[in-house]
């Protein structure tokens, strides 16, 4: 389930993180056990920047980053080059937001370094990285009450 927030203007979800429910999936367990703890916890460090970025991007573009990207694309082909994406998203100087980041983002959106992206999954990915877990509202909303 999907849920809004009007605190922040983020957008959530009710399910837990794979990570996050009892036992995980097969998959999950598979892979964690394959690598060691500190492959482990660098993967987690590198999701939680990629949240990180695509939750700034989100806010950053209010919901209107793919329209966007939509209309940057020429041939209408629902690609757009890594490059010219990165410059869209630079050009809106997002507060807090790196170089160094963005170009993270990128290239994990782009990891077979094709050199585009197809618009329409860039933005479900981006959005499924944005999304906050139900424990993560909690958390801010708590922290938030004990501030006041």
């Amino acid at each position: 389930m999907i849920l809004g927030d009007s605190d922040t203007g983020m957008i959530s979800s009710s399910e837990p993180a794979a990570e996050e429910t009892k036992g995980g999936s097969a998959s999950a367990a598979a892979a964690a056990s394959t690598q060691g703890p500190a492959q482990t916890a660098a993967n987690k460090a590198m999701k939680r920047s990629l949240q990180l970025t695509a939750r700034k991007i989100m806010i950053g573009f209010g919901g209107k980053l793919s329209n966007i990207l939509i209309d940057e694309d020429v041939r209408k082909d629902g690609l757009l080059q890594t490059d010219k994406v990165s410059q869209i998203i630079k050009a809106r100087n997002i507060q807090d937001l790196q170089v160094s980041e963005l170009n993270n983002l990128i290239s994990n959106m782009d990891h077979e370094r094709y050199g585009f992206v197809v618009i329409s999954n860039f933005m479900e990915r981006l959005y499924d990285l944005a999304v906050e877990t139900e424990y993560e509202v909690k958390l801010r909303r708590l922290a938030k009450t004990l501030s006041n």
